[in-house]
């Protein structure tokens, strides 16, 4: 009996042992006293745009914990909610850079809980929120128009361009308004624009990119030529500033569908696929090396394949002229034969008498 007795002195002694030094390990006092206050309470400042983070260090012997905020250090505090990690992430806070105060409790199951005014409180507040970014993709031809979301509690943005999305290599600080016509961006480049929203104590992450580019000018003086030549329509303009290639489009003029012809270097351009005798609206676009950048088509010249002229043939019948025969039927004169019947007389000239005449010489 006494054996027993002495066993149970001694695991009782043990028991003790044991009770004590687990008490003083989790730092409690007696049985159903709280756990020691929770330390190092930190909440984030600007962090995050979308809450505030608060953490702090573990109790010993504390199995779950309350939350508080206050719009001030002294202000009326509320509790948030009751977490068995050491960590909380306030969606509930407000924006616009609006500062509260948090406070922990350590609790053992969700009573027995440390004194609030034990913890020491820190400030947070959810950081400015990142704007959205768009710039325009060749509407304008005298800059690029950069838009971004107006963020609350915002004092001012810098805005930031670069070549690729690898990173900007200008930036314009200080703005006041959620836009901004980038001038200085040269035509038939594409650009990336990021924006920042900037505050006295914070300032927000970086937005963006999106690309934009600035327009060329569309052609001017555009002339198609009117029949000029037999096995083409020519089509001349005016270059466009900064521009490498130029497409030529062509539609009917009675009405159809626009189609490209092809692109130069620069004017003439020659179309030789138009149909003879058809006239047709030309329009010229000014583009990049590429053409993956391009301006609006030119206003239209109309003009035209010549033709050949047509060759007349006439046929002529033609009554010949009648041929006149003239027959001339000729009398011979009559031979008049005279016999003398006697000698020739002969005669000898009377002085200052007529000249005899003989018959048979006047007959002859």
């Amino acid at each position: 009996m006494k054996c027993n007795l002495s066993l149970v002195i001694v695991a009782l002694a043990v028991l003790a042992v044991g009770l004590l030094t687990d008490a003083a390990s989790a730092h409690l006092a007696a049985p159903g006293s709280p756990p020691p206050a929770p330390t190092n309470i930190r909440a984030s400042d600007g962090t995050y745009s979308y809450m505030v983070k608060t953490t702090w260090n573990t109790s010993a012997g504390a199995t779950s914990y309350r939350i508080f905020r206050a719009d001030s250090a002294n202000g009326n505090r509320t509790s948030l909610a009751h977490v068995t990690t050491n960590y909380y992430d306030d969606y509930s806070a407000w924006g616009g850079l609006k500062i509260h105060y948090y406070w922990v409790t350590a609790c053992v199951v969700d009573h027995d809980c440390s004194q609030l005014d034990d913890s020491t409180p820190d400030s947070g507040f959810r950081g400015l929120e990142t704007p959205d970014v768009s710039a325009s993709d060749g509407t304008y031809t005298g800059w690029v128009r950069v838009n971004w979301s107006s963020v609350q509690s915002a004092e001012s943005y810098t805005l930031y361009r670069g070549t690729s999305d690898a990173g900007y290599t200008t930036s314009i600080s200080g703005l006041t308004t959620t836009s901004y016509n980038d001038t200085n961006a040269l035509r038939g480049i594409s650009y990336y624009y990021w924006v920042k929203a900037v505050a006295a104590i914070d300032e927000s992450s970086i937005g963006g990119p999106d690309t934009g580019y600035r327009n060329y000018e569309a052609p001017e003086g555009v002339q198609a030529t009117d029949g000029v030549y037999l096995d083409r329509v020519r089509v001349t303009w005016l270059g466009s500033p900064n521009a490498a290639r130029y497409q030529v489009w062509r539609a009917p003029t009675a009405g159809g569908a626009v189609i490209k012809l092809g692109a130069s270097a620069s004017p003439p351009y020659d179309d030789t696929t138009a149909a003879s005798g058809v006239s047709y609206d030309y329009s010229v676009s000014a583009c990049n090396t590429d053409e993956t950048i391009c301006s609006q088509r030119s206003s239209p010249d109309a003009g035209y394949r010549g033709q050949l002229a047509a060759t007349a043939t006439a046929t002529s019948t033609r009554t010949p002229t009648p041929t006149a025969t003239a027959t001339v039927t000729r009398t011979p004169s009559p031979t008049v034969t005279s016999t003398p019947t006697s000698p020739r007389p002969t005669a000898s000239p009377t002085p200052g008498g007529p000249r005899p005449i003989y018959l048979p010489l006047l007959l002859r």
